[in-house]
């Protein structure tokens, strides 16, 4: 049986390689619930829930400076399945992350492929590993990220662009594809109208062909690219606003407006995630030399796995926002709620709850020391008071027993382990947890 399976892995290493993948995408699909980034939640998961819905949402009423194909994407994967008849919020993730992980898939062969072309087969099998295994893709890959959902269509316009370059390079002669320029342009494109940040990437690209000197290459790719965005880039905008490229022209004015805050968590998961990367590969790449220093890469190298292993079970099983989501879903389970209210600890703008997963769009209000004075206005048809954090939660619950007398203690839930890390690492002073206290009228 051994033999076999080693026989297997010799004949067919990449597809070893993406079963691997798979096998902890899969596992991510089903325990890694939540959602990591509010932004890309809110947009590309709630927003387009709401519209299908017919819901009067309010989270997006305005210009964003984001793109919409992504979000008609998601609107037609979520439409599709309550077509079905299929409308709890758990079920519809699951299909979500279902068809992103699969979808990731793609991203190791491509990275295979275009290593191949430029290294060896054996450089190129590393490369894998690396885009399978790495501690944060299982995680990445299965949720509605938008840098993520873009990366394979830039990897495909990247493959031809090499493979164009290569045989230009053997035969010395410009007289190559055309046609595989412009699907190159095409996909960058769409990886551009998916996430916008990526015509970095693209321009990369353009920059090097000009100085290769392949004029014919970089202009078959600009004119597929120009087409495609005039097309992504129109008809959302136009369904959405009325407006062509009203998303493209928020994003360009925003760029100027934006205050790069970089948490120190972002930091840290570099740091870790290149040293894993280069002991690695410079690991690989020098394994048919023996020396001491050949023996020492050897221990950084097997230390850099373990971590990776570790932080790859960690995060492969991480269900991120678990208290807003567990909340929103708790009082879903009540059909009959008008309204709720959601406490906050700290005073200052609140974050949004994940209302899709309270599956009912009840009203909510947010207060906090700031705007007590909006508990009035609901009349006193709240059915739930939503608790954050832990800090002074008897005295938060007394105050608020001021406008709701009878107030009985549901459920409290606390945060993923690597939520609580995360809040760590960028000094945050909120605890993560939510408490749930049910209003009784009588």
């Amino acid at each position: 049986m051994k033999d076999k399976l080693l026989n297997i892995r010799k004949k067919h290493p990449l597809s070893v390689v993406l079963l691997t993948a798979l096998f902890f995408k899969v596992i991510a699909m089903v325990f890694s619930k939540g959602y990591g980034f509010e932004n890309e939640y809110f947009f590309y998961v709630e927003t387009p829930n709401a519209w299908l819905d017919n819901i009067d949402y309010n989270g997006y009423t305005m210009p964003q400076g984001i793109s919409l194909l992504y979000l008609t994407i998601n609107y037609l994967i979520f439409g599709f399945f309550k077509l079905f008849g299929i409308h709890n919020p758990q079920w519809l993730m699951f299909f979500s992350r279902l068809i992103h992980g699969v979808f990731s898939l793609t991203v190791i062969t491509l990275g295979y492929r275009i290593t191949k072309i430029l290294s060896n087969r054996k450089f190129a099998l590393d490369v894998a590993w690396i885009l399978g295994l790495l501690w944060f893709v299982p995680y990445v890959s299965v949720h509605t990220i938008a840098p993520a959902v873009s990366i394979p269509f830039i990897l495909y316009g990247t493959l031809l662009v090499v493979k164009q370059e290569k045989l230009r390079n053997e035969l010395k002669s410009n007289n190559l594809h055309r046609t595989s320029f412009i699907i190159a342009g095409v996909f960058f494109a769409l990886g551009f109208s998916i996430w916008y940040y990526s015509i970095l990437l693209y321009l990369a690209i353009i920059i090097v062909l000009s100085a290769k000197k392949n004029i014919k290459g970089s202009t078959m790719t600009l004119i597929g690219f120009l087409i495609t965005v005039g097309v992504t880039q129109t008809i959302p905008d136009l369904i959405v606003w009325g407006r062509p490229l009203v998303e493209l022209r928020a994003f360009i004015s925003n760029i100027g407006d934006t205050r790069l805050s970089i948490p120190m968590s972002f930091y840290v998961i570099a740091i870790v995630t290149i040293l894993i990367i280069t002991s690695f590969l410079t690991y690989k790449k020098n394994s048919s030399t023996y020396s001491k220093r050949h023996k020492l890469q050897k221990y950084i190298c097997a230390f850099c796995i373990f971590i990776n292993t570790i932080l790859l079970i960690t995060t492969t099983l991480m269900y991120s926002n678990k208290p807003e989501v567990k909340a929103m879903t708790y009082i879903s389970k009540d059909n009959n709620v008008r309204s709720f209210i959601i406490q906050a600890n700290h005073s200052g703008e609140a974050k949004r709850p994940p209302i899709f997963y309270e599956k009912n769009w009840s009203d909510y209000i947010i207060v906090n020391q700031e705007n007590t004075e909006e508990i009035p206005s609901l009349n006193n048809n709240a059915d739930y008071i939503v608790f954050r954090g832990n800090s002074n939660l008897n005295g938060r619950v007394d105050a608020m027993k001021k406008y709701y007398p009878n107030l009985k203690h549901e459920v409290t839930y606390k945060p993923y382990f690597a939520d609580i890390m995360y809040k760590w690492l960028n000094s945050s002073e909120e605890d993560g947890c939510v408490t749930i206290y049910k209003v009784s009228h009588e």
